[in-house]
């Protein structure tokens, strides 16, 4: 039997870049079930490797910086792509790519020796609308951003499949941890990766305090070991179950695909809702552009303020972060209204 061929696929970023990636790598995976998908990234751990559960034939690192800073570590990935011989290179570049850095890194696949790639194209806007006087670029959203770059291999856009590989005992777990908590049950998840990004704590207890009181609702706190003490303060005003730091990515998707919405920053939780048909409600910063790195799928509600004129800054740090500091309880309040509405 002939050795199958390699393909090689470029992807990095932080779990909601790899939620929003596995549709892509899902059609990537049904196109080639024949041959060897390996994927070139630059993170690991048990909750990405059991998002890629199935998806890959194998999972190849490398360390950024230092393959930046080191002639010698450069030369060492070179060589140990080269070993691999891919045929084809699919590139499912960050929505934030620039073109010195897609110049650099087709030059170097180049150097691999891969002479048919896909992928190479920057993100641009798919409209522009007009808000409060002023006319925003809307951009095309990640999941489908990146299956549309995979159009020359015969793949549809419309091929939107999130394969998450929940087992029989993370439901069994959820069960046990949701036993009890009535219902209807909405998440919140007050973290994200970057402070910018994360709406006051203050606000986000005392909008769990009008659910609870106000509408009824069952509060569930979602979280990584990070969110542990914030969860704990939100459920103390709201009498909430704080599951914060006690459960895996994908256990979390299943306490999400229990709830009737999620609450949530700007971060992995709002993608991992949707890829379970959990609607959301975004409270989102105006450092980036807008439509990106919404969430996928209808029945959504993102609040955002893009009015100041430090908008789409693309900071990591802020000072004073107005933007998400305009969105107001009452808005938020007012969201969830109408998306348990709908």
């Amino acid at each position: 039997m002939a050795q199958a061929e390699t393909i090689l696929v470029y992807r990095i970023g932080y779990l909601g870049d790899t939620v929003c990636a596995l549709p892509a790598l899902a059609a990537l995976r049904r196109r080639f079930a024949s041959e060897r998908l390996l994927l070139l990234t630059h993170r690991a751990g048990r909750d990405r490797e059991a998002l890629l559960q199935g998806l890959l034939d194998g999972v190849l690192l490398y360390e950024p910086q230092q393959v930046g800073r080191s002639p010698a570590a450069l030369l060492g990935l070179l060589r140990r792509l080269r070993a691999l011989r891919p045929r084809l290179l699919v590139y499912l570049s960050h929505s934030k790519n620039t073109p010195w850095r897609l110049l650099r890194d087709r030059a170097f696949f180049r150097m691999v020796g891969i002479r048919e790639a896909v992928g190479f194209s920057l993100p641009r806007p798919i409209g522009w609308v007009r808000q409060n006087g002023l006319w925003l670029p809307r951009y095309e959203q990640e999941v489908q951003r990146l299956l549309r770059l995979l159009g020359p291999l015969g793949v549809e856009p419309s091929e939107v499949r999130f394969p998450l590989a929940i087992t029989a005992r993370d439901r069994q777990k959820v069960q046990r941890l949701l036993a009890g908590s009535g219902g209807p049950l909405v998440a919140l998840c007050p973290g994200a990766k970057f402070p910018l990004k994360r709406w006051p704590l203050e606000r986000f207890a005392q909008l769990a305090r009008r659910l609870r009181e106000e509408l009824g609702l069952s509060l569930v706190l979602l979280g990584g070991p990070a969110e542990v003490q914030a969860a704990r303060q939100i459920a103390a005003a709201a009498e909430a179950l704080n599951l914060a730091g006690q459960t895996t990515f994908l256990q979390s998707a299943e306490v999400l695909r229990h709830c009737r919405l999620l609450v949530a920053n700007d971060c992995s939780a709002v993608h991992l809702a949707a890829a379970v048909g959990t609607p959301v409600v975004g409270i989102y910063s105006s450092r980036d552009y807008p439509g990106a790195w919404h969430p996928w799928g209808q029945g959504h509600r993102v609040l955002r303020d893009d009015t100041l004129p430090c908008r789409f800054c693309k900071r990591l740090r802020c000072g004073h972060m107005s933007c998400l500091r305009r969105i107001s309880v009452e808005q938020v309040f007012e969201a969830v209204q109408e998306v348990l509405a709908t």
